[in-house]
Protein backbone atom coordinates (compact mmCIF):
# COMPACT_ATOMS: atom_id res chain seq x y z
CA UNK A 1 0.00 0.00 0.00
CA UNK A 2 1.74 3.30 -1.47
CA UNK A 3 1.60 6.62 0.16
CA UNK A 4 -0.21 5.76 3.97
CA UNK A 5 0.67 9.61 4.83
CA UNK A 6 -2.80 10.20 1.96
CA UNK A 7 -4.71 7.31 3.37
CA UNK A 8 -4.33 9.13 6.97
CA UNK A 9 -4.98 12.53 5.66
CA UNK A 10 -8.27 11.88 4.04
CA UNK A 11 -9.69 9.33 6.62
CA UNK A 12 -9.32 12.24 9.01
CA UNK A 13 -10.86 14.91 6.50
CA UNK A 14 -13.46 12.39 5.84
CA UNK A 15 -14.76 12.25 9.56
CA UNK A 16 -14.76 15.99 9.48
CA UNK A 17 -16.93 16.92 6.15
CA UNK A 18 -19.11 14.09 7.30
CA UNK A 19 -19.29 15.81 10.88
CA UNK A 20 -20.05 19.29 9.74
CA UNK A 21 -22.42 18.73 7.13
CA UNK A 22 -24.84 16.83 9.68
CA UNK A 23 -23.92 19.47 11.93
CA UNK A 24 -25.23 22.11 9.39
CA UNK A 25 -28.24 19.53 8.93
CA UNK A 26 -29.50 19.64 12.47
CA UNK A 27 -28.11 22.44 13.85
CA UNK A 28 -29.10 24.96 11.19
CA UNK A 29 -31.27 23.30 8.35
CA UNK A 30 -33.52 21.95 11.25
CA UNK A 31 -34.27 24.69 13.43
CA UNK A 32 -35.27 27.42 10.19
CA UNK A 33 -38.13 24.78 8.95
CA UNK A 34 -40.87 23.01 9.18
CA UNK A 35 -41.69 19.59 9.05
CA UNK A 36 -42.69 19.35 5.65
CA UNK A 37 -39.90 21.77 4.09
CA UNK A 38 -37.46 19.84 6.57
CA UNK A 39 -37.99 16.63 4.72
CA UNK A 40 -37.77 18.70 0.90
CA UNK A 41 -34.27 20.32 1.93
CA UNK A 42 -32.75 17.29 3.40
CA UNK A 43 -34.50 15.13 0.01
CA UNK A 44 -32.06 17.81 -1.81
CA UNK A 45 -29.48 17.59 0.41
CA UNK A 46 -29.15 13.65 -0.28
CA UNK A 47 -29.65 14.43 -3.74
CA UNK A 48 -26.57 16.67 -4.35
CA UNK A 49 -24.33 15.39 -2.01
CA UNK A 50 -24.98 11.83 -3.65
CA UNK A 51 -26.24 12.03 -6.72
CA UNK A 52 -23.90 14.22 -8.15
CA UNK A 53 -20.85 12.05 -7.29
CA UNK A 54 -21.24 9.99 -10.47
CA UNK A 55 -20.99 13.27 -12.63
CA UNK A 56 -17.90 14.68 -10.72
CA UNK A 57 -16.40 11.02 -10.66
CA UNK A 58 -16.44 11.21 -14.26
CA UNK A 59 -15.48 14.92 -14.11
CA UNK A 60 -12.41 14.11 -11.87
CA UNK A 61 -11.81 10.53 -14.54
CA UNK A 62 -11.73 12.93 -17.66
CA UNK A 63 -9.63 15.84 -16.53
CA UNK A 64 -6.92 13.83 -14.23
CA UNK A 65 -5.07 16.96 -13.16
CA UNK A 66 -8.22 17.91 -11.28
CA UNK A 67 -7.82 17.37 -7.72
CA UNK A 68 -11.10 17.54 -6.01
CA UNK A 69 -10.93 17.09 -2.14
CA UNK A 70 -9.35 20.68 -1.64
CA UNK A 71 -12.17 22.04 -3.68
CA UNK A 72 -14.97 20.22 -1.35
CA UNK A 73 -13.72 21.69 1.95
CA UNK A 74 -13.50 25.33 0.13
CA UNK A 75 -17.07 24.55 -0.29
CA UNK A 76 -17.89 23.16 2.52
CA UNK A 77 -16.28 26.29 5.05
CA UNK A 78 -18.24 28.93 2.46
CA UNK A 79 -21.41 26.59 3.01
CA UNK A 80 -20.76 27.18 7.06
CA UNK A 81 -19.93 31.41 6.82
CA UNK A 82 -23.83 31.41 4.76
CA UNK A 83 -25.56 29.52 7.48
CA UNK A 84 -27.50 32.89 8.19
CA UNK A 85 -28.73 31.83 4.46
CA UNK A 86 -30.32 27.99 5.36
CA UNK A 87 -30.94 27.22 1.85
CA UNK A 88 -27.31 28.07 0.14
CA UNK A 89 -26.06 26.66 3.14
CA UNK A 90 -27.68 23.56 2.41
CA UNK A 91 -26.40 23.55 -1.33
CA UNK A 92 -22.63 24.66 -0.41
CA UNK A 93 -22.51 21.90 2.02
CA UNK A 94 -24.01 19.41 -0.09
CA UNK A 95 -22.22 19.95 -3.08
CA UNK A 96 -18.76 20.02 -0.89
CA UNK A 97 -19.68 17.06 0.47
CA UNK A 98 -19.66 15.40 -3.15
CA UNK A 99 -17.00 16.65 -4.58
CA UNK A 100 -14.51 15.52 -1.56
CA UNK A 101 -15.97 12.32 -1.67
CA UNK A 102 -15.10 11.74 -5.35
CA UNK A 103 -11.34 12.93 -4.54
CA UNK A 104 -10.59 10.93 -1.11
CA UNK A 105 -12.89 7.61 -2.72
CA UNK A 106 -10.12 8.36 -5.88
CA UNK A 107 -6.98 7.92 -3.65
CA UNK A 108 -8.33 4.92 -1.89
CA UNK A 109 -8.83 3.07 -5.27
CA UNK A 110 -6.32 3.59 -7.29
CA UNK A 111 -3.49 3.78 -4.51
CA UNK A 112 -4.87 0.78 -2.93
CA UNK A 113 -2.20 -1.52 -4.80
CA UNK A 114 -5.22 -4.45 -5.76
CA UNK A 115 -6.15 -4.08 -1.84
CA UNK A 116 -9.33 -3.79 -0.29
CA UNK A 117 -8.08 -2.25 3.47
CA UNK A 118 -7.46 1.02 1.73
CA UNK A 119 -10.77 1.96 0.65
CA UNK A 120 -12.55 0.24 3.88
CA UNK A 121 -10.16 2.33 5.78
CA UNK A 122 -11.47 5.27 4.14
CA UNK A 123 -14.98 5.01 4.04
CA UNK A 124 -15.00 3.95 7.52
CA UNK A 125 -14.61 7.01 9.30
CA UNK A 126 -17.61 8.98 7.85
CA UNK A 127 -20.07 6.71 10.17
CA UNK A 128 -18.67 8.24 13.00
CA UNK A 129 -18.45 11.98 11.72
CA UNK A 130 -22.31 11.30 10.71
CA UNK A 131 -22.89 10.48 14.39
CA UNK A 132 -21.08 12.88 16.25
CA UNK A 133 -22.06 15.37 14.04
CA UNK A 134 -25.88 15.05 14.64
CA UNK A 135 -25.38 14.56 18.53
CA UNK A 136 -23.14 18.05 18.79
CA UNK A 137 -25.59 19.80 17.13
CA UNK A 138 -28.49 17.83 18.60
CA UNK A 139 -27.14 19.23 22.34
CA UNK A 140 -25.24 22.10 21.11
CA UNK A 141 -21.47 20.79 22.32
CA UNK A 142 -20.39 23.71 21.09
CA UNK A 143 -22.25 25.96 22.77
CA UNK A 144 -24.63 29.06 20.98
CA UNK A 145 -22.24 31.53 20.48
CA UNK A 146 -20.29 33.16 17.48
CA UNK A 147 -17.46 30.70 18.48
CA UNK A 148 -20.07 27.24 17.72
CA UNK A 149 -20.37 28.63 14.12
CA UNK A 150 -16.38 29.13 13.51
CA UNK A 151 -15.34 26.08 14.65
CA UNK A 152 -16.88 23.92 11.77
CA UNK A 153 -15.06 26.93 9.61
CA UNK A 154 -11.82 26.46 10.72
CA UNK A 155 -12.20 22.53 10.67
CA UNK A 156 -12.30 23.21 6.89
CA UNK A 157 -10.38 25.39 6.59
CA UNK A 158 -7.24 23.36 8.31
CA UNK A 159 -8.77 20.13 6.40
CA UNK A 160 -8.71 21.69 2.97
CA UNK A 161 -4.87 22.58 3.96
CA UNK A 162 -4.09 19.25 4.64
CA UNK A 163 -5.83 17.85 1.21
CA UNK A 164 -3.70 20.51 -0.95
CA UNK A 165 -0.80 18.91 1.01
CA UNK A 166 -1.74 15.20 0.26
CA UNK A 167 -2.50 16.25 -3.45
CA UNK A 168 1.08 17.60 -3.68
CA UNK A 169 3.07 14.60 -2.40
CA UNK A 170 1.03 12.72 -4.69
CA UNK A 171 1.55 13.18 -8.43
CA UNK A 172 -1.08 11.25 -10.54
CA UNK A 173 1.79 9.42 -12.04
CA UNK A 174 -0.80 5.84 -12.34
CA UNK A 175 -4.52 6.75 -12.39
CA UNK A 176 -5.52 3.03 -13.36
CA UNK A 177 -7.24 0.77 -10.54
CA UNK A 178 -5.13 -2.39 -10.17
CA UNK A 179 -6.98 -5.67 -9.52
CA UNK A 180 -9.04 -6.30 -6.68
CA UNK A 181 -9.51 -9.94 -7.21
CA UNK A 182 -13.03 -9.88 -6.32
CA UNK A 183 -15.15 -10.47 -9.68
CA UNK A 184 -12.50 -12.67 -11.74
CA UNK A 185 -13.22 -13.03 -15.58
CA UNK A 186 -15.91 -15.20 -15.89
CA UNK A 187 -18.76 -12.54 -15.67
CA UNK A 188 -19.56 -10.06 -18.12
CA UNK A 189 -19.10 -6.38 -17.05
CA UNK A 190 -22.56 -5.66 -17.28
CA UNK A 191 -23.57 -8.38 -15.36
CA UNK A 192 -20.91 -8.01 -12.67
CA UNK A 193 -22.31 -3.99 -12.26
CA UNK A 194 -25.84 -5.27 -12.27
CA UNK A 195 -25.04 -7.98 -9.66
CA UNK A 196 -23.30 -5.30 -7.08
CA UNK A 197 -25.62 -2.83 -7.82
CA UNK A 198 -28.83 -5.40 -6.39
CA UNK A 199 -26.37 -6.20 -3.78
CA UNK A 200 -25.99 -1.97 -2.90
CA UNK A 201 -29.32 -1.63 -3.24
CA UNK A 202 -30.72 -4.67 -0.90
CA UNK A 203 -27.91 -4.07 2.00
CA UNK A 204 -28.98 -0.25 2.20
CA UNK A 205 -32.23 -0.98 2.33
CA UNK A 206 -31.92 -3.35 5.32
CA UNK A 207 -29.19 -1.24 7.16
CA UNK A 208 -31.89 1.23 6.72
CA UNK A 209 -34.41 -1.01 8.18
CA UNK A 210 -32.81 -2.51 11.27
CA UNK A 211 -33.81 -2.41 14.73
CA UNK A 212 -31.85 -0.55 16.90
CA UNK A 213 -34.13 0.41 19.64
CA UNK A 214 -31.28 0.37 22.54
CA UNK A 215 -29.45 2.78 20.90
CA UNK A 216 -31.89 5.35 22.14
CA UNK A 217 -31.26 4.37 25.85
CA UNK A 218 -27.95 6.76 26.20
CA UNK A 219 -25.80 9.37 24.47
CA UNK A 220 -23.13 7.08 23.53
CA UNK A 221 -25.31 4.21 22.57
CA UNK A 222 -26.36 6.57 20.22
CA UNK A 223 -23.11 6.42 18.30
CA UNK A 224 -22.42 3.16 18.96
CA UNK A 225 -24.18 2.03 15.40
CA UNK A 226 -21.41 4.50 13.85
CA UNK A 227 -18.71 3.10 15.94
CA UNK A 228 -19.92 -0.74 14.31
CA UNK A 229 -20.31 0.26 10.87
CA UNK A 230 -16.68 1.98 11.23
CA UNK A 231 -15.34 -1.71 12.43
CA UNK A 232 -16.97 -3.39 10.08
CA UNK A 233 -15.47 -1.18 6.84
CA UNK A 234 -12.19 -1.62 8.30
CA UNK A 235 -12.55 -5.84 9.19
CA UNK A 236 -14.07 -6.09 5.83
CA UNK A 237 -11.13 -4.94 3.91
CA UNK A 238 -8.32 -6.60 5.65
CA UNK A 239 -9.95 -9.61 6.06
CA UNK A 240 -11.10 -9.74 1.95
CA UNK A 241 -7.29 -9.10 1.98
CA UNK A 242 -6.25 -12.08 3.77
CA UNK A 243 -9.25 -14.66 2.92
CA UNK A 244 -10.71 -13.40 -0.10
CA UNK A 245 -13.11 -10.81 -0.95
CA UNK A 246 -15.78 -13.76 -1.93
CA UNK A 247 -15.60 -15.82 1.23
CA UNK A 248 -15.71 -12.74 3.18
CA UNK A 249 -18.68 -11.18 1.43
CA UNK A 250 -20.94 -13.93 1.59
CA UNK A 251 -19.84 -15.33 5.44
CA UNK A 252 -20.67 -12.09 6.62
CA UNK A 253 -23.73 -11.13 5.48
CA UNK A 254 -25.18 -14.69 5.73
CA UNK A 255 -23.47 -14.61 9.95
CA UNK A 256 -25.27 -11.38 10.21
CA UNK A 257 -28.99 -12.88 9.38
CA UNK A 258 -29.40 -14.15 12.68
CA UNK A 259 -27.90 -11.42 14.86
CA UNK A 260 -29.85 -8.45 13.20
CA UNK A 261 -32.88 -10.13 12.49
CA UNK A 262 -33.97 -12.59 15.69
CA UNK A 263 -31.62 -11.11 18.44
CA UNK A 264 -31.63 -6.80 16.97
CA UNK A 265 -32.93 -5.92 20.76
CA UNK A 266 -30.12 -7.48 22.65
CA UNK A 267 -27.45 -5.00 22.43
CA UNK A 268 -24.42 -7.57 22.46
CA UNK A 269 -25.84 -9.13 19.70
CA UNK A 270 -27.13 -6.30 17.48
CA UNK A 271 -23.21 -4.81 17.29
CA UNK A 272 -22.34 -8.55 16.30
CA UNK A 273 -24.16 -8.03 13.85
CA UNK A 274 -24.02 -4.47 12.68
CA UNK A 275 -20.20 -5.20 12.57
CA UNK A 276 -20.86 -8.74 10.20
CA UNK A 277 -23.31 -6.37 8.12
CA UNK A 278 -21.17 -4.07 6.99
CA UNK A 279 -18.06 -5.77 6.31
CA UNK A 280 -19.10 -6.19 2.74
CA UNK A 281 -19.44 -2.62 1.84
CA UNK A 282 -15.38 -1.59 0.36
CA UNK A 283 -16.49 -5.56 -1.28
CA UNK A 284 -18.91 -3.88 -3.29
CA UNK A 285 -16.94 -0.61 -3.88
CA UNK A 286 -14.01 -2.35 -4.87
CA UNK A 287 -15.88 -4.70 -7.15
CA UNK A 288 -17.31 -1.70 -8.91
CA UNK A 289 -13.96 0.13 -9.38
CA UNK A 290 -12.13 -2.99 -10.77
CA UNK A 291 -14.97 -3.24 -13.63
CA UNK A 292 -14.20 -0.05 -14.26
CA UNK A 293 -10.36 0.54 -14.19
CA UNK A 294 -9.99 3.96 -15.57
CA UNK A 295 -12.57 5.32 -14.10
CA UNK A 296 -12.48 5.16 -9.98
CA UNK A 297 -14.34 8.19 -9.86
CA UNK A 298 -17.14 7.04 -11.60
CA UNK A 299 -16.86 3.96 -9.94
CA UNK A 300 -16.77 5.46 -6.37
CA UNK A 301 -19.31 8.18 -7.10
CA UNK A 302 -22.06 4.91 -8.99
CA UNK A 303 -21.96 2.64 -5.66
CA UNK A 304 -22.24 5.47 -3.51
CA UNK A 305 -25.19 7.27 -5.47
CA UNK A 306 -27.20 4.01 -5.64
CA UNK A 307 -26.74 3.06 -1.67
CA UNK A 308 -27.84 6.70 -0.88
CA UNK A 309 -30.58 6.59 -3.48
CA UNK A 310 -32.62 3.72 -1.75
CA UNK A 311 -31.90 5.20 1.71
CA UNK A 312 -34.10 8.05 0.43
CA UNK A 313 -36.78 6.16 -1.77
CA UNK A 314 -37.21 2.85 0.88
CA UNK A 315 -35.70 3.35 4.00
CA UNK A 316 -34.87 6.29 6.89
CA UNK A 317 -34.68 9.55 5.57
CA UNK A 318 -31.59 11.36 6.63
CA UNK A 319 -33.73 13.42 8.49
CA UNK A 320 -35.41 10.34 10.47
CA UNK A 321 -32.00 9.24 12.28
CA UNK A 322 -32.52 8.74 16.41
CA UNK A 323 -36.38 8.45 15.02
CA UNK A 324 -36.84 12.39 15.68
CA UNK A 325 -40.14 12.42 13.59
CA UNK A 326 -41.83 9.69 15.10
CA UNK A 327 -41.20 11.01 18.42
CA UNK A 328 -42.21 14.16 17.16
CA UNK A 329 -45.31 13.13 15.60
CA UNK A 330 -46.06 10.97 18.67
CA UNK A 331 -45.61 14.77 20.67
CA UNK A 332 -47.65 16.63 18.81
CA UNK A 333 -50.69 14.04 19.24
CA UNK A 334 -50.23 14.12 22.81
CA UNK A 335 -50.73 17.51 22.59
CA UNK A 336 -54.12 17.30 21.24
CA UNK A 337 -56.34 18.46 24.16
CA UNK A 338 -60.06 17.55 24.78
CA UNK A 339 -62.53 18.85 26.57
CA UNK A 340 -65.12 19.79 27.21
CA UNK A 341 -67.81 22.13 25.34
CA UNK A 342 -67.41 25.14 27.61
CA UNK A 343 -63.30 24.86 27.55
CA UNK A 344 -63.26 24.06 23.73
CA UNK A 345 -64.18 27.92 23.19
CA UNK A 346 -60.69 28.94 24.33
CA UNK A 347 -58.82 27.29 21.01
CA UNK A 348 -60.72 26.43 17.19
CA UNK A 349 -63.37 23.73 17.51
CA UNK A 350 -63.29 20.85 15.08
CA UNK A 351 -66.44 19.08 15.38
CA UNK A 352 -66.02 15.16 13.26
CA UNK A 353 -67.60 11.44 13.83
CA UNK A 354 -70.72 9.94 12.65
CA UNK A 355 -74.81 11.90 13.41
CA UNK A 356 -75.09 9.81 16.31
CA UNK A 357 -71.45 10.66 17.96
CA UNK A 358 -69.37 13.79 17.59
CA UNK A 359 -66.93 15.04 19.37
CA UNK A 360 -65.26 18.70 20.12
CA UNK A 361 -61.16 18.87 20.15
CA UNK A 362 -58.79 21.63 21.50
CA UNK A 363 -56.10 21.92 19.02
CA UNK A 364 -53.08 23.30 19.21
CA UNK A 365 -50.83 24.82 16.40
CA UNK A 366 -49.01 21.25 16.43
CA UNK A 367 -51.68 19.19 15.78
CA UNK A 368 -53.24 20.87 13.71
CA UNK A 369 -51.80 19.53 10.09
CA UNK A 370 -52.50 15.69 12.23
CA UNK A 371 -56.28 15.79 11.85
CA UNK A 372 -56.52 15.86 8.63
CA UNK A 373 -54.98 11.96 8.45
CA UNK A 374 -57.97 9.48 8.72
CA UNK A 375 -56.08 7.34 10.82
CA UNK A 376 -55.07 10.11 13.27
CA UNK A 377 -58.75 11.59 13.74
CA UNK A 378 -59.81 8.02 14.00
CA UNK A 379 -57.11 7.11 17.28
CA UNK A 380 -58.45 10.33 18.96
CA UNK A 381 -61.79 9.06 18.50
CA UNK A 382 -61.18 6.13 20.05
CA UNK A 383 -58.90 7.29 22.73
CA UNK A 384 -58.59 11.01 23.25
CA UNK A 385 -61.46 12.93 22.88
CA UNK A 386 -64.57 13.77 25.03
CA UNK A 387 -67.54 12.89 24.88
CA UNK A 388 -69.85 16.61 24.03
CA UNK A 389 -72.30 17.37 26.48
Amino acid sequence: MRHKGSLAIYTAVHFCVDFVCFYMLFGTIKPAFDDRTLVLAFLIYNLIAFGLQPVIGYISDTFKKFSPAPWGCILLAIGMLVTSLPWASLVLCALGNAVFHVGGGIDGLVYGDGKLARSGIFVSSGAVGVALGTLCAKYAWFGTSVLSGSIPVLMMGVCGLLCIYAVKEIPKEDYTVKSFGVTGKAASTSTVLILCIAAIVVRAYVGAIIPTGWRLTSVFMMAVPAICACAGKIIGGFLSDKLGAPLVGTASLLLSVPFISLLPDMPVFGIIGLIMFNMAMPITLCAVAERLPNNPGLAFGFTYRHSTNILICGGRNTCDTSDSYTNDRRGALLKILTCRYKTARQGKKRRFGNRKRRFIVFESLAAKKLLNNRTIRRMIYDRHCIRAR
